[in-house]
C-alpha cells in the first residue's frame, strides 16, 4: 500500500466506531451502470408507500419518470406520513421515487416496496452530476433535494441529533430501522440487507490533501441492533433518502 492510500484510509476509518466501509477509499472507482427507470405515480399519500413503484413490466409500457425536481415541486407528502421524534417531524418510510439511475437492492423491484430506493448522493441532493467529483461548497439549509415539497433531506447535523436522542429512546429506533435495506458500494456491491437503513445526508464531506478530495459525503447507518454509524463514502455510493419536515 502506498504511503498516501494509507493516509486516506487512516482518515476514513476514524469517523466511525465500526466502520464497515474502509475498502470504499482504497481503490479506484468503477463506473456504476444506469439502471432503466420505473414509472412512478406522484399521489401525495403514495410518496413514501410501497405502492409508489410500478412493477418493470408496468414500466415498459408507460411514459417516461418524472425528474427529481418535477416530482418534489409537484408533490407533498401527508400528515400521516410523519412522525414527531423530539420535535423533528420524520418521515416514516424511504423515499420510494423512480428517478433515472435509481436503484432497488439487488435490482429486484420488490426491493424497492420493501426498503425504498437507493439513490446516490447527487441523485439525492438534486445537483448536477459533475458534484460527483467536485466541491459544491456551502449550502442553503434547508436543502430539499430530491424530497416532496415542504421536506428536505436531513443535514448531518440533523442526523446527529436523530441518533442522540435515539440513544436515549430506543422505542423510537423502530420508526427509522423500520426499512433496513442496506446500500451499495461504489464497487458496486450490494451490501447489509437487514441489518442496517443507510440514510444520506445534505452534507458533503471534505478529504482535503488526498487524491479525490471532493467524492464524498456524510451518511448515516441504523442498525437493527440499536447501534448508529456515520460514515463519508463516496458520493456514487446508494443509500435511502428519509426525509424531514421543515
Amino acid at each position: 500500500m502506498t504511503k498516501e492510500k494509507f493516509i486516506l484510509s487512516l482518515t476514513s476509518c476514524i469517523c466511525a466506531i465500526y466502520f464497515y466501509g474502509c475498502s470504499y477509499y482504497t481503490t479506484e472507482p468503477e463506473s456504476i451502470p444506469v439502471s432503466s427507470s420505473e414509472q412512478e405515480t406522484s399521489s401525495s399519500s403514495e410518496i413514501y408507500s410501497s405502492s409508489a413503484v410500478s412493477s418493470s413490466s408496468e414500466a415498459s409500457s408507460s411514459s417516461e419518470a418524472l425528474s427529481s425536481s418535477e416530482i418534489a415541486s409537484s408533490s407533498s407528502a401527508s400528515e400521516d406520513d410523519f412522525v414527531d421524534i423530539n420535535g423533528q417531524l420524520w418521515a416514516k418510510k424511504n423515499l420510494n421515487i423512480a428517478i433515472e439511475g435509481s436503484r432497488c437492492y439487488d435490482n429486484k423491484i420488490e426491493n424497492c416496496e420493501k426498503y425504498g430506493r437507493l439513490y446516490t448522493w447527487i441523485q439525492a441532493m438534486d445537483i448536477d452530476d459533475k458534484y460527483a467529483t467536485k466541491e459544491l461548497g456551502t449550502i442553503d439549509l434547508p436543502h430539499q433535494g430530491i424530497c416532496p415539497e415542504g421536506t428536505h433531506l436531513p443535514s448531518d447535523k440533523e442526523l446527529k441529533e436523530l441518533s442522540e436522542y435515539l440513544s436515549d429512546h430506543p422505542e423510537y429506533s423502530d420508526y427509522i430501522v423500520n426499512q433496513p435495506g442496506g446500500l451499495y458500494n461504489y464497487e458496486n456491491r450490494y451490501k447489509n440487507a437487514g441489518e442496517e437503513n443507510v440514510l444520506w445526508s445534505s452534507t458533503e464531506y471534505d478529504a482535503s490533501n488526498t487524491r479525490y478530495p471532493f467524492e464524498y459525503a456524510w451518511l448515516w447507518a441504523f442498525r437493527k441492533n440499536l447501534s448508529v454509524v456515520t460514515d463519508n463514502p463516496r458520493k456514487s455510493t446508494g443509500a435511502y433518502v428519509r426525509c424531514l419536515k421543515n
